[in-house]
C-alpha cells in the first residue's frame, strides 16, 4: 500500500503539477516530512505557520487543472479507495487526500460557477468570427513563415503599436495557426512587473519550467527538453517599458533566446513542435527597443526577432463589410435597421482619437450578454484566451 500511495503522490506532483513549484513544495514537504516513505498512524502532520496562505495558493492555480485533478483520481481509483477506507487515524497520507479531494471539488464547483457566466456557443461564433476582423497583414505574414518552415517552426516575432491596438488579441489569432497549438501550455511574462531586476524573469521561467536553476544556461536546457515533447510558445509582454527596452532587452535576446533559437536549429535531434516567442509592444515604439529586428524571416537567422507590420487602426470598410457578413452573429439582437445604425456607432468608436481598435472589439462584445444579464466586455472575452 505504501509503494502505491508513493507512486500516486509522485506521479500527481511530478506530471500533473509539473512546472507548478507551489504546489510541489507544499505537497512533497507533507509527503516527507515525517513520513519518509512509511504510512503508520502515529505519524501526525505539524501545520507550519504558513499553511493556510500555501493552501490559498495552491487553490487558486488549482482552477486551470481540474480535469488533470480528475485524471488522476480515475488513474488511481482503486489506490485511492483503500487508502479512504483504512483507517489511517490522522496521518499525513490521510490528510493529504482528503486536501486534494477537497481542492478538486471546490475548484469544480468554482469552475462551473464562472463558466456558466457566458454562453460558450456564443462566445466560440464570436470568437471565430472575430478571427475575420483585420490584422490581415501580420497573418499574412506569418503564415507565410510557417509555410516556409513547415516542417519546423522556430521564430520570434515583434508585435507593435500604441495600446490598446489588439496586441494580446493579434497574439492569440496568430497561435491559432501554429501546427500542435492546442496542445501544451502557453507562457506569458509580463516584463513590466519586473522591470528593475531581469533575476526575476529568470526565477519565473525556473518555476515555469522546471529548470534546475535559475541560470539563463539551466533554463534554456529545461524549456530545450520541453519543446522535445510539446510545443513551446512563450510571451514577452511590456517590452516597451522604459526600463525594459534598450539593454535589459538585448541582455533577454543574447542570453535567452538566441543561444535556445540556434541550439534548436543546429541540435541533431528533431522536434515536429514550434518554438516560438512573441515580444509585445504596447507603444509602437520598435526603434526605441535597440534590439536587432528582421523585416521578414530569414532561415539563417532564427535567432533574429521579425519585426511584424505595425498595428493601425480598422478600416471603415472593413468595419462595415465585417458586420453585414457576419450578420447571423447579429440577426439575433439586430434587425437590419439597427444593423447599419450599429456599423455607424463602431465607425464613430473608430474614428474618435480618444478611442482604441479595442473599443471598436468592446463595442461588439457589448452587443451580447452574459446569463446574468450584463454586457460582455472584451476585457471578458480577453480572459478566455489562451495566451
Amino acid at each position: 500500500m505504501e509503494n502505491e500511495w508513493q507512486l500516486f503522490l509522485n506521479d500527481f506532483c511530478d506530471t500533473y503539477l509539473a512546472g507548478y513549484s507551489n504546489y510541489q513544495v507544499l505537497i512533497k514537504s507533507m509527503y516527507k516530512n515525517g513520513c519518509n516513505g512509511t504510512i503508520t498512524p502515529e505519524n501526525k502532520l505539524e501545520l507550519p505557520e504558513d499553511f493556510p496562505q500555501k493552501i490559498s495558493t495552491v487553490k487558486s492555480n488549482m482552477f486551470s487543472h481540474i480535469t488533470r485533478i480528475q485524471e488522476v483520481n480515475n488513474k488511481y481509483p482503486e489506490s485511492c479507495d483503500q487508502l479512504k477506507n483504512k483507517d489511517y487515524g490522522k496521518n499525513k497520507s490521510r490528510l493529504l487526500l482528503e486536501i486534494l479531494k477537497g481542492f478538486y471539488q471546490e475548484s469544480k464547483e468554482n469552475n462551473n460557477k464562472d463558466s456558466h457566466q457566458i454562453d460558450k456557443s456564443d462566445l466560440t461564433k464570436l470568437q471565430v468570427d472575430l478571427k475575420d476582423l483585420n490584422y490581415e497583414a501580420q497573418i499574412r505574414e506569418f503564415k507565410d513563415f510557417l509555410c516556409e518552415n513547415f516542417n519546423q517552426s522556430i521564430g520570434a516575432f515583434l508585435i507593435h503599436g500604441k495600446d490598446k491596438y489588439g496586441q494580446r488579441w493579434l497574439v492569440n489569432r496568430l497561435i491559432f495557426n501554429l501546427p500542435y497549438w492546442s496542445i501544451g501550455e502557453k507562457f506569458p511574462i509580463c516584463l513590466k512587473q519586473y522591470r528593475n531586476e531581469i533575476n526575476g524573469v529568470w526565477e519565473t521561467l525556473k518555476r515555469k519550467f522546471c529548470s534546475t536553476s535559475s541560470s539563463p544556461e539551466d533554463v534554456i536546457t529545461a524549456i530545450y527538453e520541453r519543446w522535445e515533447k510539446e510545443p513551446v510558445i512563450l510571451c514577452f509582454d511590456n517590452v516597451n517599458e522604459y526600463k525594459v527596452r534598450g539593454n535589459y532587452l538585448q541582455t533577454l535576446i543574447s542570453q535567452f533566446w538566441q543561444p535556445l533559437a540556434k541550439k534548436a536549429i543546429s541540435d541533431k535531434s528533431y522536434s515536429k513542435y514550434p518554438l516560438i516567442l512573441f515580444l509585445i509592444d504596447r507603444e509602437g515604439c520598435s526603434e526605441k527597443l535597440e534590439i536587432e529586428l528582421l523585416n521578414s524571416f530569414d532561415i539563417n537567422k532564427v535567432h533574429v526577432p521579425v519585426k511584424l507590420t505595425e498595428l493601425l487602426r480598422f478600416k471603415e470598410s472593413e468595419i462595415g463589410l465585417w458586420v453585414k457578413n457576419k450578420n447571423t452573429l447579429f440577426n439575433p439582437v439586430l434587425s437590419d435597421m439597427n444593423l447599419e445604425k450599429f456599423i455607424a456607432l463602431l465607425v464613430q468608436c473608430n474614428n474618435d482619437d480618444n478611442k482604441t481598435p479595442e473599443d471598436v472589439l468592446d463595442q461588439i462584445c457589448g452587443q451580447f450578454t452574459t446569463s446574468d444579464n450584463l454586457s460582455l466586455t472584451w476585457q471578458h472575452f480577453e480572459k478566455t484566451l489562451p495566451l
